[in-house]
């Protein structure tokens, strides 16, 4: 085998077996140098607090903007804009008429 096919099998190689321990983190923000040890991925906004996290060890994401709170839920309106809400009471379905929707407005306090 000549020396530059041997070099490149060699590299070749080398660049497989060691490519499935990489990992890389990502961050995009006002502070693009600095993530948290434990995140895969951060989406930072200008405003202090507004942030999107994934947790690379538990695979949970956080979405946090500075309304988020114990007991809320994350809505989004016709446009796909999503804030977080006090949930409904209730919302009923009637499973017989596809897609008809009861909902019942009181909030929890």
């Amino acid at each position: 085998m000549a020396p530059k096919q041997l070099l490149g099998t060699a590299c070749l190689v080398v660049a497989l077996l060691t490519s499935s321990s990489l990992m890389a983190q990502v961050k995009v923000g006002t502070n693009p140098t600095t993530i948290e040890t434990n995140s895969n991925l951060e989406v930072e906004a200008s405003t202090s607090g507004r942030k999107v996290k994934v947790d690379k060890t538990t695979g949970q994401m956080t979405i946090a903007d500075g309304t988020q709170g114990a007991g809320k839920v994350l809505g989004s309106d016709a446009n796909g804009g999503a804030s977080w809400q006090l949930p409904l009471v209730g919302s009923l379905v009637n499973a017989n008429t596809l897609g008809t929707t009861q909902t019942i407005t009181e909030t929890v306090n």
